[in-house]
Order: structure tokens, then sequence, then C-alpha cells
């Protein structure tokens, strides 16, 4: 985005899934209120806000973002179909 000059300050998620044909991008996302979410959050042992701080303020490079070791799991139901036409 940058090299577009169009620079982006947050957080930009994207949504894979894998198939037999390689991995295929289902999503971008900016928000974090997806199901996806979740199971990544509940791992993140440093202070969110801190992190939002620093990404507002442009100095993300300085901020140490410590994860949990542990695993974290999340079901999603989706309708019979999903991604495609159903």
């Amino acid at each position: 985005m940058r090299s577009e000059d169009n620079p982006f300050t947050g957080i930009l998620y994207f949504g894979l899934m894998l198939t037999s044909d390689g991995p295929k991008l289902i999503e971008y996302n900016a928000r974090l209120g997806d199901p996806e979410t979740q199971a990544v959050l509940v791992r993140l042992d440093s202070d969110l806000v801190e992190i939002f701080d620093a990404m507002v303020e442009g100095r993300l490079a300085s901020v140490d973002v410590d994860w949990s070791t542990d695993s974290s799991v999340c079901i999603v139901a989706a309708s019979q179909g999903y991604p495609g036409d159903f």
C-alpha cells in the first residue's frame, strides 16, 4: 500500500483456505470482530493498548510483542458451499 502512496496504519488480516490446489485467499479484513481473532488474541501476552498506541504513533518496530506458546482453536460453522456459491 505504501508503494501505491496509500500508507495503512492498523491491522490487516487475510483469511486463507487450504485447498488441494494450494492456499486460496478468501478475504482481507481490517477489523478484530471475526471469529478467527478470538483464537489469535487469546494468545497475546503483550498489552494490546500499548500495541495500538505504537501503531498510531508510528513506533511499532520498537515494541516487543509477546505471544503465549499455548495452543488455541476456533471452530466456525458455515453454510454448505462456502465460500463459493450456495
